[in-house]
């Protein structure tokens, strides 16, 4: 495990920690600080009342499950919208959720024809796994490894 994710862990384990109590726990006060610099620049690493926390990146696949189980009955398009990501983004991760049983289509959107509209049948807390890849990753890649796909 790289030293990076070590102290990442260790801050997301305790809690919330000082720079002094990380110090004294790994001693590398240079490699902390670089740490620390560019969890600031990727918004991983937030500083409040002296202490400093550690917020893990979402996958995107992460954030359309969490929109479906909140909407329930949705079209692709209604995901993309509630999540911000592309249509074309939203519809390869759908499938992968259709694939394992999550969701099933219920014919169209009376609106719009064309639009599918989806059913949520599996309503389970965990994600379910992806096939194939970084599917379900956003761009900027994770430094914390997805334990769901099955690459």
């Amino acid at each position: 495990m790289s030293f990076s994710r070590e102290i990442k862990r260790y801050i997301l384990r305790a809690g919330g920690v000082t720079k002094r109590e990380l110090i004294k726990k790994f001693g590398r006060q240079r490699a902390i600080e670089a740490t620390l610099s560019y969890g600031r620049r990727t918004g991983q690493i937030v500083e409040k009342n002296g202490k400093i926390y550690f917020q893990p990146r979402e996958f995107d696949a992460d954030k359309i499950y969490k929109a479906a189980r909140i909407l329930k009955n949705f079209t692709t398009r209604d995901i993309a919208l509630y999540t911000g990501l592309k249509v074309r983004h939203v519809s390869s991760i759908l499938a992968n959720f259709e694939k394992a049983g999550y969701i099933k289509r219920a014919g169209k959107k009376q609106e719009d024809k064309r639009a599918a509209l989806w059913v949520m049948v599996k309503d389970d807390p965990e994600r379910p796994p992806l096939k194939g890849g970084k599917c379900g990753q956003s761009k900027a890649g994770n430094d914390s490894k997805d334990t769901h796909s099955q690459a």
